[in-house]
């Protein structure tokens, strides 16, 4: 199978990839998914030693078990996967569920950095378990698919299964059968429109299920399409807790908890912080008797607060986890690319301690992303382009102010059809300098700081995280706090339709794409009853410069008022017709009417005019929507 370069359009990125000639389906006895990592060119983002990970990539494998027991020997193409110091053709792998019932779904899912993986047609998987029962043995197909399954996630009720479908082909495909968790349920599908993404277009299959789901509980999704010759979708996962966290890595001694420090805790409150990071030593500094799982177990449920405890947290030893919304098992943990195997370990450690629990790791570089996305349930990553942050490019080339959305959207592509929770740069005194004795406090101003957490959710993430939150920097950067606060409380009321929806790729501005000159970012997150259109002013004179922060100086980006001529946004062909529209801004709702203008026609536009930005401004958040009740919904919880 000869190879081929073939772009791909990310947002406005793009990647070389290495791919298959012929994408057709090699009869197996498994279906799969492959696809391969994304990354940057080096001229855009220079990781300093680290190689293009052009080699190999991400494989989900579904199927039904053929015997049951716990899975304990994997075996890919005849030979045993040993994971062993010396072998790294397969990085990591990942059985689900880990005990296996004959008749069951389940899943595989491993990376492998071998380079014969695009050259051959089929691969031959085979698991066995201590019961020396064999689950599964087969072959399973090799291609890359380009009409994929980008998120899969449930209502509020977990009641129904949203399939978020992106056809990235230059011709229309109609799904045939929809198989969930090994049942034909294309008939559950009212919205047939659904089921025929015209070229470069997204669409979104809602399936009612019998009876709900559950956190942790697996899926296997499977579409077919009418061209028997084309590839098949395939995705796999577990079920994610149906909340979107506003999550801060709070400073350990400011001890933000209830009846621990209640002024803290209202102070973060008060900014719409809901969930929070509980390291094993989070309250050893707070002089207090309230344990951990005090805190986690009766504290979070009481005042309706959430958290992610460290993994180095038993979760056995949490006597209540409705309000754990996954274990934080690595931050930046792909310094190491040995880190890859202790996270596939700890992994299934914590799944088998508590099934209905997901796992979380963080990362920070792009050039690694793609091999550890998919180790863990919920991908991170963090790139902060303020106040003199840390970063990994070599030193001189700092990112760009665009540099937080490359790297999360790049995070998201990487890790789909499975959640992502990102970084936006906090306020902290880790960013500070001393200069003569003199301390210099640094932190993102009010700009920096909107432009870096609305990347958070034009990349497509499921969760805003904030490192950090310290509150005594309201002392230096009150105004960053307030705009802190401005941002949450936007997004507060638009949490379903963030959590529910997924990127469309669907809009595109007069600025236009290129990644050297855009002066804005554009995206369309869509749901079933709406369409958000975050809009991001990028445009500036510089300012920053990693010699000055080396030098102790309090730098900032120079970012300038801006005018965006048209912003064009292409409607799903499933959506139905946009019945309303507003702007949600800083705790607002804000007419539109003489902004938007509405094109029907096969395929429907929404055009906004003459978008604006100001220094008071940096972001935009557009809605529109195809019920009334959206409206009521947003108002309600501003």
């Amino acid at each position: 199978m000869a190879a081929c370069a073939v772009r791909i359009t990310i947002g406005i990125t793009w990647f070389l990839l290495m791919c298959a000639a012929s994408l057709s389906l090699a009869g197996g006895d498994y279906l799969a998914s492959y696809r391969k990592d994304y990354f940057y060119p080096y001229d855009w983002y220079k990781e300093v030693n680290l190689p293009s990970p052009v080699n190999g990539g991400r494989f989900q494998i579904v199927g039904v078990a053929e015997g049951s027991g716990l899975a304990i020997s994997y075996y890919l193409d005849g030979k045993l996967v040993t994971f062993s110091e010396d072998d790294w053709t397969v990085d990591w792998m990942h059985v689900y569920p880990p005990v296996l019932t004959k008749g069951e779904p389940m899943w595989v899912t491993f990376h492998t950095s071998d380079s014969k993986w695009d050259s051959v047609k089929t691969g031959q998987i085979r698991i066995v378990t201590n019961k020396q029962s064999v689950a599964m043995d087969g072959k399973f197909n090799v291609d890359l698919n380009f009409c994929n399954i980008t998120y899969v996630t449930t209502d509020a009720n977990y009641s129904s299964l949203l399939i978020h479908l992106h056809n990235g082909l230059s011709e229309k495909r109609t799904v045939s059968k929809v198989i969930l968790n090994n049942t034909d349920v294309t008939s559950r599908i009212k919205n047939t429109a659904s089921l025929s993404p015209p070229p470069g277009t997204s669409t979104l299959l809602v399936i009612p299920l019998l009876k709900p789901v559950h956190p942790g509980d697996l899926y296997t999704v499977v579409l077919l399409y009418k061209d028997t010759n084309a590839v098949p979708s395939v995705a796999a996962g577990r079920i994610a807790k149906t909340f979107m966290p506003i999550e801060a890595w709070e400073t350990t001694s400011d001890c933000p908890f209830p009846t621990i420090n209640d002024q803290n805790y209202q102070w973060h409150r008060s900014h719409d912080i809901d969930t929070f990071y509980i390291g094993d030593g989070a309250v050893s500094e707070c002089h207090t008797s309230v344990t951990l799982d005090q805190l986690i177990s009766q504290l979070a449920i009481k005042f309706d607060f959430y958290t992610l405890p460290v993994s180095d947290i038993n979760p056995q030893t949490i006597s209540n986890t409705d309000h754990v919304l996954a274990m934080f098992c690595a931050d930046e943990a792909d310094d190491k690319i040995e880190n890859v195997r202790k996270l596939m370990n700890l992994t299934r450690v914590m799944w088998m301690a508590n099934p209905t629990l997901l796992t979380y790791i963080g990362g920070s570089r792009s050039r690694r992303n793609g091999i550890f996305a998919g180790v863990a349930d919920i991908q991170g990553m963090d790139m902060y382009v303020a106040a003199c942050a840390p970063h990994i490019q070599e030193f001189l080339d700092y990112p760009p102010l665009r540099g937080s959305y490359d790297y999360l959207r790049l995070t998201r592509n990487n890790h789909m059809p499975n959640p992502t929770w990102l970084y936006s740069q906090g306020l902290s005194h880790v960013w500070d300098a001393k200069v003569l004795g003199k301390v210099i406090y640094r932190d993102p101003d009010p700009a920096e700081f909107r432009i870096q957490a609305m990347s958070v959710i034009s990349a497509c993430a499921k969760g805003l995280m904030y490192f950090q939150s310290t509150v005594s920097t309201n002392d230096h950067y009150a105004d960053t706090w307030k705009e802190l606060g401005n941002i949450n409380h936007d997004l507060r009321a638009l949490k379903r339709f963030i959590l529910e929806g997924d990127c469309t790729d669907m809009a595109r501005s007069t600025d236009g794409d290129d990644w050297h000159s855009a002066e804005s970012l554009v995206q369309a997150i869509r749901s079933r009853e709406a369409i958000l259109v975050p809009i991001i002013n990028l445009k500036n004179n510089g300012g920053y410069s990693d010699l000055k922060c080396e030098l102790g100086e309090n730098v900032h980006w120079d970012t300038l008022p801006h005018g965006v001529t048209l912003v064009t946004v292409d409607v799903p062909v499933d959506f139905g017709s946009i019945v309303d529209h507003f702007e949600v801004q800083n705790g607002h709702i804000i007419n539109t009417t003489s902004v938007v203008k509405l094109v029907k026609g096969p395929l429907q536009q929404i055009l906004i005019k003459n978008v604006g930005f100001t220094d008071d401004l940096m972001t935009r958040m557009f809605v529109f929507a195809n019920t009334l009740e959206v409206r009521k919904e947003v108002q309600q919880k501003l």
